[in-house]
């Protein structure tokens, strides 16, 4: 059974200032599919997913979510409709407890549903158990990260934008996020885009990559076409 369509653009445009940096970017996500972005630096990857959740305002074409057209792509507006974002650099509340920082998504009325999907995250997540009186600055680098991702998950999105998790851990916490992130898609039905350093790595991880170059798409199939190097050298370069 083919799924339904989570999140499209069609010919999407944006820029910064007079600087084009998306160029008629046209694709589909399907619900609960995992898609890796990559591509040189300065390719896009990042203003893309920024423009998709309404942080860099597109410059033409159409974002879709559930197929329906998003007149006015804001951070409120993307959040209603079930897309959440990750951004690059452990975007915590350092001040804060590990607790305050998960329940900073929680309704006014105390939703009951909220708190059935962190008490089933916490389950997943048991190293946060110990640690929710802590201060998320207390937290390494790899528990930060983890702990914007958990934020994100509690919001119940449809769509996960993911902007480099990775970026800046060892090689043992990329490795353990990642694997999260892909565990995650496995077991639920969140859409995941993610934009990623460690390109081997997400290829290996996502059945699908599209491939940036100077804000275009160059590729967009199965990851396993462009697994050799040869392959991923013709649609990088």
């Amino acid at each position: 059974m083919v799924r339904a369509t989570a999140i499209a653009t069609d010919h999407l445009s944006a820029s910064y200032g007079n600087k084009n940096v998306l160029h008629d970017v046209s694709f589909s996500i399907r619900r609960g599919e995992f898609v890796a972005i990559i591509g040189h630096n300065g390719a896009g990857k990042s203003t893309l997913l920024k423009t998709l959740f309404g942080v860099v305002p597109k410059t033409g074409g159409r974002i879709l979510v559930d197929s329906s057209e998003i007149a006015k792509a804001t951070p409120g507006a993307m959040i209603a409709r079930g897309v959440a974002f990750v951004p690059q650099g452990n975007r915590v509340f350092g001040e804060l407890t590990v607790n305050e920082n998960l329940r900073i998504g929680e309704t006014r009325d105390g939703n009951a549903d909220f708190e059935i999907r962190l008490q089933s995250l916490l389950s997943k997540f048991p190293s946060f158990r110990t640690r929710l009186r802590r201060t998320a600055a207390s937290l390494s680098g790899g528990e930060k990260q983890l702990l914007a991702l958990v934020r994100a998950l509690l919001k119940a999105p449809k769509v996960l934008l993911l902007d480099e998790p990775s970026l800046g851990l060892s090689p043992v916490a990329a490795k353990r996020i990642l694997d999260h992130i892909a565990e995650l898609c496995l077991s639920s039905e969140v859409s995941i885009l993610l934009v990623e350093q460690k390109v081997r790595e997400a290829m290996r991880l996502a059945p699908r990559t599209i491939v940036l170059r100077h804000g275009r798409i160059a590729f967009d199939g199965p990851s396993s076409a462009i697994s050799d190097d040869d392959a991923l050298r013709r649609v990088y370069l």
